[in-house]
């Protein structure tokens, strides 16, 4: 997944990944001169496993490589909703 915000800094982002599926980012970036406060949550269709979910803050975006919970066929959608 690849949450798409240039310049943030990974001192200020806090990402949260929960086994039932649940992802939540909050952090400061955009261009210099114009940064704003970037928040969001979002439910997976699925349970996933948080313990081996990566995450990586990067000069133009936040990437997460997610574990699903089972094995199996690719998932219908991502999200929940």
């Amino acid at each position: 997944m690849t949450i798409t915000v240039p310049n943030v800094r990974s001192s200020d982002a806090q990402i949260k990944v929960l086994d039932e599926g649940l992802i939540y980012f909050k952090g400061t970036g955009g261009p210099a001169g114009d940064e704003h406060l970037y928040e969001m949550s979002v439910q997976l269709l699925h349970p996933i496993k948080a313990a081996e979910t990566k995450c990586g803050v990067e000069a133009r975006s936040v990437q997460l490589k997610i574990v699903k919970k089972e094995k199996g066929p690719y998932w219908e959608r991502l999200l929940k909703d």
